[in-house]
């Protein structure tokens, strides 16, 4: 690097610290105060994902394994997870197991990988502060009130990654369909191709929010164009032949996008070939809908395990579960959508009053922006609606409203988090653009910070009715203390693998254990302490019919290739040596 270069990045870094300065000197106490307790927050949230251990059920059943598989943790070859996750890791969006896969390597730290869903939260805020100018401690308090946002914020669960990424889609799209100048249009049109792209690559979940908003994106992006090189005078001709031709190079671009933004869609396509489940893009899941049938290997998403919506309309389940009418109280949220004291009906999370405080919130700011239309409109105020981005506003949020009534599982909030980030996101956007609009200047950014406080009640609020278990918990943080013992190592104990393992001391040995949902925290990495190392799989086969003959504890076989099958309260090995996983 050349002298020049180098005083060049120290004048940059010299201007960004004297603008963080002079923005700090400009800051009102009341602001510094409002910023030291984001501050606070986001450092009880990153303690808690860094020390607390990952525990939840989807978390030790793939999330963990995928990652620690995709980062090169814990070879495949000494963690051998069930057949029937095959599937789900060739089927499954992975950009975020990934990144929780490059976290644990990079840190050799479990915990890391809660740190993806925690990380994009603070970029989904940098960004509304960035490119929506909406006050970061606003931003801040308004979405961590929604529970499900807490909570999956410190959570292995990949859903707030993908939603998060979802709802900056459809943010997006909202500022590009009021996009003036062809600048304008593309940076917002960038943001919402990346924004897709991640969302996609991250969970099949969002794939019906984030495409029907490419779907409008594509309808106004051929609006703009249209409207860009069509004449007046022009007859509809040489309007078509003008559009056609400056539109071919956007189109081509699209086209050579789709790969991108949908691969594992069709990666899914091409690797079913030959098989039962050909033709199913959203390989694993079966998938009825609108009298199709996409066979796969998991069921679950026809499944509605919650009898409290059983029988009820769509629009019953929707408005039952979003505004939480028939849970108990008081509340008990998890990361499941669980009340646990109450079984696990998965409805809830998004803390009903809240939606209805920001759904009556969003229609008095679209009324309001109606009823202040310039003077020129007041008589056809009504007709004139569109002005104003009212008519934008309730189109885009009328759609996303509708097809989340739509879609299976709608009684289940952790599926379509989506929806809440995005009301919430729209009311301080609107609210930050209707009070700099009124009161310019330090009034407006005094009044933006008066908003906070209501936000920031709502928080403690949430976080009151859970105990700040979310925020901070209290509990001691080892994978083996006697509550994570009980509470997930209950059902195959693991002195048994321990002792097995040393009895045998054959360094390298294949281990089966019986099929857990927590296998991962019986692997060697998770347990340095059994000598000699060994290698685990999941699931053996003389577990439905044990052995003819058991041969004493003093006589096992001592071959690598013969798996040491590990039964609850008996040890044998098995004369069937066990392959890898394959391919589904």
């Amino acid at each position: 690097m050349k002298l020049n270069d180098m005083a060049g990045i120290g004048n940059t870094w010299q201007a960004w610290v004297g603008q963080g300065w002079c923005r700090l000197k400009a800051t009102s106490r009341f602001g510094l105060v409002l910023n030291g307790l984001v501050v606070l927050v986001g450092a009880l949230l990153l303690r808690k994902a860094w020390c607390f251990p990952p525990m939840e059920f989807d978390a030790v059943w793939f999330h963990l394994p995928f990652a620690s598989r995709l980062g090169g943790v814990i070879p495949a070859q000494d963690f051998q997870w069930l057949p029937y996750l095959n599937a789900h890791y060739y089927g499954y969006p992975l950009l975020a197991n990934i990144l929780q896969g490059l976290l644990w390597r990079l840190t050799d730290h479990v915990q890391a990988a809660a740190l993806v869903n925690l990380g994009m939260l603070v970029v989904y805020v940098a960004v509304l502060r960035k490119w929506f100018g909406v006050p970061v401690a606003l931003a801040t308090f308004a979405l961590l009130s929604v529970p499900m946002v807490l909570i999956h914020a410190t959570s292995c669960y990949i859903s707030l990654f993908a939603h998060l990424s979802a709802a900056m889609v459809w943010l997006a799209l909202w500022r590009y369909g009021q996009a003036t100048d062809r600048t304008e249009q593309n940076r917002w049109l960038g943001l919402i191709i990346v924004s897709a792209a991640v969302a996609l690559n991250s969970k099949f979940v969002v794939l019906p929010y984030v495409t029907v908003a490419l779907l409008m994106a594509v309808a106004c992006w051929l609006r703009y164009r249209f409207v860009e090189v069509c004449q007046p005078q022009q007859s509809k001709g040489a309007c078509l032949r003008a559009f056609v031709r400056h539109s071919a190079r956007g189109i081509l671009i699209g086209v050579l996008l789709v790969p991108v933004l949908y691969f594992p869609c069709l990666k899914n396509l091409v690797s079913t070939l030959g098989t039962p489940y050909a033709g199913n893009p959203l390989f694993p899941l079966d998938i009825h809908v609108l009298g199709l049938h996409l066979a796969g290997v998991d069921a679950s998403v026809n499944t509605l395990p919650n009898p409290s919506v059983r029988g009820l309309s769509k629009l019953a389940q929707w408005a039952v579960s979003v505004f939480e009418l028939r849970q108990p109280v008081p509340f008990d949220w998890s990361v499941n959508g669980c009340y646990r004291p109450f079984g696990c009906p998965k409805t809830g999370g998004f803390f009903g009053v809240y939606m209805g405080v920001h759904l009556l919130l969003l229609a008095v700011q679209i009324v309001l922006q109606v009823a202040m239309l310039p003077g020129g409109d007041r008589r056809h105020r009504w007709r004139n609606w569109w002005r104003g981005c009212s008519g934008w506003t309730v189109l885009l949020f009328g759609t996303m409203t509708l097809l989340f009534i739509a879609l299976p599982r709608n009684h289940m909030m952790r599926y379509n988090m989506v929806w809440a980030i995005t009301l919430v996101s729209l009311n301080v956007l609107l609210l930050t653009g209707w009070v700099r609009a009124r009161h310019a200047g330090l009034s407006g950014d005094r009044l933006l910070r008066l908003l906070v406080l209501p936000m920031l009640g709502w928080f403690m609020l949430v976080n009151y009715l859970t105990e700040y278990r979310y925020l901070a918990p209290s509990r001691t943080s080892f994978f083996y203390d006697a509550e994570t013992y009980n509470r997930v190592l209950y059902r195959f104990p693991l002195h048994q693998l321990k002792t097995a393992v040393a009895r045998n001391h054959v360094p390298g040995q294949l281990v089966c254990i019986p099929p857990v949902h927590a296998a991962i925290l019986y692997t060697a990495y998770f347990n340095p302490d059994i000598r000699p190392h060994y290698r685990l799989q999941v699931g053996c086969p003389l577990l439905d019919k044990p052995a003819p003959d058991k041969p004493a504890p003093g006589k096992l076989l001592r071959s690598i290739d013969t798996p040491l099958v590990v039964y609850p309260s008996q040890v044998y090995s098995s004369s069937q040596p066990r392959g890898g996983p394959s391919h589904p």
